[in-house]
C-alpha cells in the first residue's frame, strides 16, 4: 500500500470518529431544546466573544511578526495577516489542528523564502502556545478551587511535564546528535535529517534574546486568555454561570486533546471535550453542546475574510518587499 492510499484512510477513519462522536452526542440531546438554548442566547455576549475571537487572530500574526523580525525574514505585517487570515480559513478543512501549523509554515517559508525560520518560528509558537495555556491550567488547579477535579489536573499537569522534558531534552546538544544518529540509522535521507537539525538550532537560538522572548511569551499568553475567553463569553450568553477559573482549567486539556490526530479538525472531539467538562460543573447535555456549537460558528464567521483572501490571493499573498528587493538588484 503506497503513501497516498494510507494518507487517504487515515483521513477516512478520523473523519469517522468525528461522525461517530457527534452521532453520540446529539443522540442524547433534545434538538428543541439545544436550539432553544442557542437561540435565547445572549446577542450583546455573542458579539463580545465574536470580537474577541477576531482580536485573537490580529494577535496571532502579531506573535509570528515578532519572532519573523527577531531573525530578519523580511515580511509586511499587513502580508503576514492576510496569511493568517487564508491559513485559518483553509485549516479548517485540515485532519488536525497541527496540519494549519504546517500549512502556515510551508505558506511563510514561500512568502519570506527561507524555510528553516519559517519552521521554526512556527514551531516555537505552537510550544510556547501550548506552555502558555496548561500554565493557566496549572494556576487554577493550585488556586486550590479545583484540586478535587482530579482528571482535569492529572491530565494538566501529565501535559505540561511532557512538553517540559521534551523542551529539556531538546535543548541538550548530546541528546539532539544521538537523535540524529539514530535517524540515519534508520535510512531517513541525510538531507532531511540535516534540515531537522538547523530547525533544531534555530529554535533554540530564541534563547539568547531574553527581552524579545518575554514579550513573545506574554503574547502567547494573551492570545491564549483569548481563547478561553471567548468561550467563557458563550457560556455566559447561555447563563451557565460556571466560574471562569473553571474554563481556564479545562479549556486547555480540551485544545491539547484537539490537536492529536484523532479525528477531523479536532472536530467531535473538540465538542465531546467540552460536553464532559461542561457537564461535571452542572450545564446539561443541550447547554454544553450549545456553547461548543456557538464556538464553532464563531470560528467560521471569523474565518470568511480568510476565505476571500484564499480565492484572491491563495495561501503565501504578495510579499511587496521580496519584489522591490528583486526588482531593485539587491540581495
Amino acid at each position: 500500500m503506497d503513501i497516498r492510499a494510507k494518507k487517504r484512510i487515515h483521513k477516512i477513519l478520523r473523519l469517522c470518529i468525528s461522525v461517530a462522536i457527534l452521532i453520540f452526542l446529539f443522540s442524547r440531546i433534545d434538538l428543541k431544546t439545544l436550539w432553544h438554548h442557542m437561540r435565547t442566547a445572549d446577542k450583546g455576549l455573542l458579539i463580545l466573544a465574536l470580537g474577541l475571537d477576531f482580536f485573537g487572530q490580529f494577535i496571532m500574526a502579531w506573535q509570528i511578526y515578532l519572532i519573523l523580525n527577531m531573525r530578519q525574514a523580511v515580511i509586511r505585517f499587513w502580508n503576514l495577516y492576510k496569511i493568517i487570515l487564508a491559513t485559518s480559513f483553509v485549516g479548517k478543512f485540515l485532519p488536525t489542528s497541527l496540519g494549519l501549523d504546517t500549512l502556515r509554515m510551508v505558506s511563510l517559508a514561500k512568502a519570506t523564502r527561507n524555510a528553516v525560520t519559517s519552521i521554526s518560528s512556527i514551531l516555537i509558537l505552537r510550544v510556547l502556545g501550548v506552555i502558555s495555556i496548561l500554565l493557566f491550567a496549572s494556576v487554577a488547579v493550585i488556586s486550590g478551587r479545583y484540586l478535587h477535579q482530579s482528571i482535569e489536573t492529572l491530565l494538566v499537569f501529565g501535559l505540561l511535564s511532557l512538553i517540559i522534558l521534551i523542551l529539556v531534552m531538546g535543548n541538550h546538544r548530546g541528546i539532539r546528535r544521538q537523535i540524529a544518529r539514530g535517524a540515519l540509522r534508520i535510512k531517513i535521507p541525510e538531507k532531511y535529517v540535516q534540515l531537522a537539525g538547523d530547525i533544531a538550532h534555530s529554535f533554540f537560538q530564541f534563547r539568547g534574546r531574553p527581552v524579545r522572548l518575554g514579550i513573545l511569551f506574554l503574547l502567547c499568553m494573551t492570545y491564549q486568555a483569548n481563547r478561553v475567553m471567548v468561550n467563557f463569553v458563550v457560556s455566559e450568553s447561555m447563563h451557565l454561570g460556571i466560574p471562569l477559573g473553571y474554563f481556564f482549567l479545562f479549556i486547555p486539556v480540551v485544545l491539547v486533546l484537539a490537536m492529536l490526530p484523532l479525528s477531523l479538525g479536532g472536530l467531535g472531539v473538540r465538542e465531546g471535550g467540552k460536553v464532559v467538562f461542561l457537564v461535571r460543573m452542572g450545564a446539561t447535555t443541550a447547554q454544553a453542546m450549545g456553547v461548543s456549537l456557538i464556538v464553532f460558528g464563531i470560528n467560521l464567521v471569523i474565518g470568511l475574510p480568510g476565505g476571500i483572501v484564499y480565492f484572491l490571493e491563495g495561501l503565501s499573498g504578495h510579499n511587496d518587499e521580496q519584489k522591490e528587493t528583486v526588482e531593485n538588484g539587491s540581495p
